[in-house]
């Protein structure tokens, strides 16, 4: 089986780590893998590896100095270059997106937007009333 990448974006509290549980489960019921990558992941661990808290200054930061120094996609790179190591059945880039220009820019991306997923791909945005998840109602997710 080839494997299958997905990109996934949303906005903060939009499900996209509901969206990963209910993928896992069903996958996990066909005897398939799944592991999510997040930009912050990379972060973290170049973080850790040099001894430095991990807080989210400090990604900014470091994040920053990345982008700066190397160009921007830098971080979306090393993150499809683990994606491709990866020895899962399912791959999926995560990304966050911050307030409706971002969302409406990745919803209309060919390119991946940042994610590290490009052309045949899959890429899903999640979009979601943004009062606290213990108040929004959660809809059942069916997966073909």
């Amino acid at each position: 089986m080839q494997k299958i990448i997905i990109g996934l974006a949303g906005q903060k509290g939009a499900g996209k780590g509901l969206f990963v549980e209910f993928l896992s489960e069903a996958a996990r019921k066909r005897n398939l893998t799944v592991q999510q990558f997040k930009s912050s992941d990379i972060l973290t661990e170049m973080l850790n590896i040099v001894g430095i808290v991990a807080e989210r200054a400090n990604l900014q930061t470091l994040a920053s100095l990345l982008v700066s120094g190397f160009g921007n996609g830098v971080i979306s790179e090393a993150v499809r270059v683990k994606m491709e190591k990866s020895p899962a059945d399912i791959v999926i880039a995560r990304r966050g997106a911050r307030g409706r220009r971002a969302a409406a820019a990745f919803a209309r991306c060919s390119e991946g937007c940042g994610t590290g997923v490009k052309n045949r791909k899959k890429k899903i945005f999640l979009s979601a009333n943004l009062k606290p998840k213990k108040k929004r109602r959660r809809k059942t997710l069916f997966l073909k």
